[in-house]
């Protein structure tokens, strides 16, 4: 290790820039604790696509992980940005912000005679307290005729 004329290691001198100096050049001896955090990674949130009638409801499952032991996850709708239908959860309709329980079905009903797409977009919400990138759900939705 190499040292100054002072008679300090190097690594010394540069621990020594961060914490007052003069106490170790006077010999006053200190106890510096280092706590190393955990490093968790985001989860993932994966999208879906999905095609029916428009005299057919389909349920909805919303699917992530997380890699990091100990951390859970659950989902937070983001946008609806084309829903012509029902989207619902618990029978209660959703809407930005709502959060949805892993392995929780939410149910998609579209008008009768839409016939188009409708779409609605998610994250994961770690318990870490990292999000996903957002994921969507794309239903492609088409008119039986006579209804």
């Amino acid at each position: 290790m190499k040292t100054h004329n002072h008679g300090y290691p190097e690594i010394y001198i540069h621990i020594c820039v961060f914490i007052e100096c003069e106490r170790h050049i006077t010999g006053s001896t200190f106890l510096m604790t280092t706590t190393i955090l955990p490093t968790y990674h985001a989860p993932l949130a994966f999208g879906a696509v999905y095609s029916i009638s428009d005299a057919q409801s389909v349920p909805i499952i919303l699917t992530g992980s997380v890699s990091d032991q100990g951390i859970t996850i659950q989902f937070a709708i983001l946008s609806l940005f084309s829903i012509s239908g029902n989207l619902t959860y618990n029978n209660a309709p959703i809407g930005p912000n709502t959060l949805i329980p892993v392995g929780a079905s939410l149910l998609y009903t579209p008008l009768l005679g839409f016939n188009a797409n409708d779409t609605f977009s998610f994250i994961a919400v770690a318990s870490s307290g990292l999000n996903s990138t957002t994921a969507f759900i794309n239903i492609n939705v088409t008119h039986i005729r006579g209804n």
